[in-house]
């Protein structure tokens, strides 16, 4: 009987927790190493040298779908997990970048650290930076409970919305700033008469960047 006993108290002490010492958990840094961008069907080692084949055609640190790379060198900074996905950019003066995502517009520094002073919970589709201000297009009706129809502009520094304002409703689909212009490309549904179908077309809608007033051009 003795060993029987054994065996229970050695269950016992398994399944109560705080009987055996914890185990430490598993560091949540991503490790820094490269990989393959894609599958992997053989490994082969040599000494200190791993040979790698299979499916893919990219081997580098993993960036996602969002990387900052030298164009003197082509080093790869390491900007893994910074953004998921990543939908439009534009340049801000002096070092970094204006990134959106699917429901956020952040600001990064030149070496890809993002500014925590920075952030706009709108989803964009199209960033351009003038000065101080950044004008950010996409298919909102608001920012920070404030009306915008799809275009505003916000401060390069806080985020603050701007009071800049066509006062129009628009379906961004993307756009240019050119000499103190704004142009963008419009979605709109048409309602022709029945039996004909509506369907999207698009336009080009073009905003002076100073005073928000509709320019002399349309396509």
């Amino acid at each position: 009987m003795r060993p029987q006993t054994v065996r229970a108290l050695v269950l016992c002490a398994w399944l109560v927790p705080g009987v055996v010492a914890a185990q430490p958990m598993p560091s949540e840094t991503p490790l820094d190493v490269w990989g393959p961008a894609g599958q992997v069907r053989a490994v082969a080692r040599d000494g200190n040298t791993l040979y790698v084949a299979g499916g893919f055609d990219y081997v580098g640190p993993p960036t996602g779908p969002f990387a900052i790379v030298d164009a003197a060198t082509g080093t790869v900074a390491e900007t893994r997990g910074l953004l998921q996905q990543p939908v439009a950019i534009a340049d801000v003066p002096g070092g970094g970048w204006v990134v959106s995502g699917f429901s956020h517009v952040f600001r990064l520094d030149a070496a890809g650290r993002r500014i925590a002073a920075f952030d706009v919970p709108v989803p964009a589709t199209f960033l351009a930076v003038q000065g101080n201000t950044v004008f950010i297009g996409g298919s909102f009706t608001d920012v920070r409970g404030v009306t915008r129809g799809g275009l505003a502009a916000v401060d390069l520094a806080t985020g603050a919305l701007l009071p800049w304002d066509p006062g129009a409703t628009l379906q961004v689909w993307g756009g240019l700033l050119h000499q103190g212009v704004l142009y963008v490309i419009d979605q709109e549904l048409t309602a022709p008469p029945p039996p004909q179908q509506p369907e999207f077309v698009y336009r080009i809608v073009a905003f002076d960047a100073v005073t928000a007033t509709v320019r002399p051009f349309s396509s």
